[in-house]
């Protein structure tokens, strides 16, 4: 499996026991919300290496740090807020046909090492809070007409806990073609994206948190 931003296509028909987000389920966010994030979401131009008929980027703040072959923790999130951090534009070639957004994450694990990659062991998954909204934008010349954001609150007292989009070790094994969604993953009649390989430390409720990095890690 291609553990970055991953574009191939896996069958249409699937079950997960998560929340979803469709084309035809949830209502837009209030002007209010709507506006506070589109002035904190990343720049759709700028964090999707491979955009087709969505763009998804992650939230990459300063401080992080690497630790080898391609992997990091970064910032965002903060202890007793509630974190935004996986981001789906969606084009107006798929938006008004059957679609849907999952956000799967753990709070409180430890990064792994196993024979199929890095995986997160351990750790509670977070309830997610998905929201979509109609928005204008242009990438490449391609129009994306709906936002659609990943959000999790975390516990007041999770200060230097890891939140992860990594897949769990056991969800490796025998994944190189067709894998458990999971992280911020999208779903269209035409194939699937997800953004799988994000891992963030959870800094404290009144920590300060740096711009955003540029990286080629966006998913």
């Amino acid at each position: 499996m291609a553990r970055g931003s991953v574009g191939r296509s896996i069958a249409v028909a699937f079950v997960i026991t998560t929340v979803l987000v469709s084309a035809h389920a949830a209502a837009p966010a209030t002007d209010a919300r709507a506006a506070r994030a589109s002035a904190a979401a990343p720049d759709p131009r700028r964090c999707d290496g491979n955009p087709d008929t969505v763009v998804m980027c992650v939230k990459l703040a300063s401080p992080y740090r690497f630790i080898g072959d391609g992997a990091g923790i970064f910032s965002g999130p903060r202890a007793g807020r509630t974190f935004t951090g996986g981001y789906a534009w969606i084009s107006d070639r798929v938006a008004t046909t059957d679609w849907n957004v999952s956000c799967d994450a753990k709070l409180g694990g430890k990064l792994e090492w196993v024979n199929a990659g890095l995986g997160f062991a351990g750790g509670a998954r977070l309830q997610p809070i998905i929201r979509r909204r109609d928005t204008t934008v242009k990438v490449g010349g391609t129009s994306y007409v709906t936002l659609v954001t990943c959000s999790w609150r975390l516990p007041l007292g999770s200060t230097g806990k890891l939140l992860s989009l990594l897949h769990p070790p056991v969800d490796l094994d025998d994944c190189d073609v067709d894998c458990k969604p999971w992280g911020l993953h999208f779903q269209a009649p035409g194939g699937a994206k997800e953004c799988n390989q994000t891992t963030w430390r959870v800094r404290g409720h009144d920590a300060s948190i740096g711009p955003e990095i540029e990286t080629a890690l966006k998913c």
